[in-house]
């Protein structure tokens, strides 16, 4: 049934606008309960009125219809989500993420627990050959440590196998591993190329620090840098950071455009789905074994 406008209602002071059809005022309402056909009531108000709704609530009582609201919060504020009670307070979504909802964290959770459990014991007889490998060959310990920024910007200790040789200084984290660095030892250079120095971040996924798929977590010093240079890079913490992701099967991993990996992530943010990790997952078998930027 096409929609027909019955007519507008001005509030107190607020200028006619509109030709050709009737304007009322909000005192008139009662006089338009019944018969005026009105099947529904739609008020469009500004955030200078938001203080109002509850008196104009009570002018239209009268009006025998639902009610319903356009809310215009101001430039760049979209409502993607709904306003709801919490604990006595009414609030409304501005920025909802994935996240918050039951799926994501039942779903995120299941799998990523089922999947780490079963790669971990598929790989564990690889995981010791790669131990004994990198004690025999280097100075130093097997695993490397270092602090990541991960879930709403907080800090957690990320492991894999270690690549590097131990100098005792801070360069790891400061600055990136570039092709031919003198730093990797010869087990690390092909850890790293093959990506199996990062088996031991599923046991980070057993601790809930991280995802199977997610935003690369980054180095603390890096995000304080990116945070200033690259607008809205903080918003891809909103989500648990993960071993592969949509950036990283597309190529933007490691010394590359970090605005170009921030929007990879942002656009997984807004389109995550049990299937798209499912899709990056299998991106990453075919793109990410021997690829470049693995240094």
């Amino acid at each position: 049934m096409p929609c027909r406008i019955v007519g507008f209602v001005r509030l107190p002071g607020q200028p006619v606008l509109v030709n050709g059809c009737s304007v009322y005022d909000l005192d008139q309402m009662p006089k338009l309960a019944l018969g005026n056909g009105i099947d529904d009531v739609v008020r469009a108000i500004s955030p200078a009125h938001l203080a109002d709704v509850a008196n104009i609530l009570t002018k239209l009582k009268p009006v025998c219809a639902p009610v319903r609201m356009v809310l215009d919060l101001g430039e760049n504020i979209l409502i993607q989500e709904k306003l709801f009670n919490f604990g006595g307070t009414m609030m409304l979504d501005l920025l909802p993420t994935p996240a918050e909802s039951l799926s994501y964290l039942v779903q995120k959770l299941v799998f990523d627990v089922a999947f780490s459990s079963i790669i971990l014991l598929l790989a564990a007889p690889a995981m010791i050959v790669i131990a004994i490998a990198i004690k025999l060959t280097s100075r130093g310990p097997i695993l490397f440590v270092q602090e990541r920024v991960g879930l709403n910007g907080k800090a957690f200790r990320m492991y894999k196998f270690r690549t590097m040789k131990v100098d005792g200084s801070q360069q790891s984290d400061t600055r990136w591993t570039t092709a031919n660095d003198a730093r990797r030892t010869k087990v690390g250079t092909f850890l790293r190329r093959s990506n199996l120095d990062e088996l031991p971040q599923f046991f980070n996924v057993l601790k809930g620090n991280m995802s199977i798929v997610g935003p690369r977590p980054e180095r603390l010093h890096f995000v304080k840098r990116f945070l200033q240079d690259i607008e809205g890079y903080n918003r891809r913490h909103v989500l648990k950071v993960g071993i592969t992701g949509w950036a990283q099967v597309n190529g933007w991993r490691g010394d590359t455009c970090i605005s170009k990996r921030t929007e990879h992530d942002l656009y997984y943010l807004r389109n995550w789905s049990i299937t798209f990790d499912l899709q990056i997952m299998l991106l990453t078998i075919f793109r990410s074994f021997f690829q470049e930027n693995a240094y």
